[in-house]
């Protein structure tokens, strides 16, 4: 099981351990069924593929050596996204001992924190997404029943459409989307500049451009995509820029945003963000599976909103 993942991503990045051969090995295979990767020390549960914890390999993605490469390694040079490798290759090792704290025995899933912000600054949740009733988590699903009770105190069961791996779903405004315990809109045909795609979320129940803050929100909102054939051309607007700063990303709010594996993706094998002065937006880039990418702020581009959270009705606004 490799639990905690962002957290070793970062460290590996940060801390100038290398590995001599510039990989280290971990605990998944697909040696019992190829294409099924599974960890091998966590009750053999699926590890899913794809966004966020998958790199490329001459702008394919992987895992992509089929039966020649059964074995999963986290690769330097790809800011340690994980590659399948063939097995007999000779790599570090990344061991973990198992503890009862911060392991999820259920997916077998790496686990994402809100990562670490620029000058060591953790990004932190935006709102407490509180007001939901058990449900199944830790599965993808089209629609949940949903109990929410407001400050009547009543209680109401609502069906909603919902996606998720790891979070419960909550009663979204009209056109927005349960993905990850939070509310989204998808605006496919708003293509406009990122300023414009600010106050277009702003017109949709006061909202504001997504804050993608964590792995698992990525992963959700680009699976979301995937199976549901929304995806535009070019990609997603969402609330992350350094126009205060070079290189200093924040979201709107001010707050730093995450810059660290496995949020970012790669162009021509260069990790991003690295458009310099040119390019101080954010976005999800659907050529790059959705990975966050900067880009040049007039460019034109879907819009990815996000609902506001009203502290004061402890409901989705």
């Amino acid at each position: 099981m490799f639990s905690l993942a962002i957290i070793f991503f970062t460290l590996l990045v940060t801390s100038g351990v290398q590995p001599t051969s510039g990989a280290y090995w971990i605990g998944a295979t697909d040696r019992l069924q190829e294409g099924k990767f599974i960890w091998i020390s966590n009750n053999q549960t699926e590890l899913s593929l794809g966004t966020p914890f998958w790199g490329t390999s001459e702008n394919i993605r992987e895992p992509n050596g089929g039966s020649l490469q059964n074995c999963v390694a986290m690769m330097k040079n790809q800011a340690y996204h994980f590659h399948d490798v063939e097995c007999s290759v000779k790599l570090g090792a990344l061991c973990e001992q198992n503890t009862d704290a911060e392991t999820d025995t259920t997916t077998g899933e790496p686990h994402c924190t809100t990562g670490v912000a620029t000058d060591d600054v953790t990004a932190t949740t935006k709102e407490p997404y509180t007001l939901t009733e058990a449900t199944t988590p830790n599965e993808r699903t089209s629609s949940s029943a949903l109990e929410t009770t407001g400050n009547t105190g009543k209680t109401d069961t609502t069906t909603v459409e919902h996606y998720s791996t790891t979070e419960k779903p909550v009663l979204c405004p009209d056109g927005y989307t349960s993905i990850s315990g939070r509310c989204f809109l998808f605006l496919t045909d708003a293509v406009e500049s990122w300023t414009a795609a600010r106050l277009t979320c702003s017109l949709n129940n006061s909202g504001r451009l997504a804050y993608v803050d964590n792995c698992h929100l990525l992963g959700d909102l680009a699976a979301y995509l995937v199976d549901n054939d929304i995806s535009p051309t070019t990609g997603y607007w969402i609330g992350i820029h350094d126009h205060e700063a070079e290189g200093i990303f924040r979201f709107t709010d001010g707050t730093l945003a995450p810059l660290t594996t496995p949020l970012w993706g790669f162009t021509n094998d260069t990790m991003e963000p690295n458009g310099g002065l040119d390019e101080n937006c954010v976005a999800m880039i659907a050529a790059d599976d959705f990975f966050l990418h900067d880009e040049d702020c007039d460019a034109a581009l879907a819009v990815l909103c996000e609902a506001a959270w009203n502290t004061d009705t402890q409901f989705y606004m």
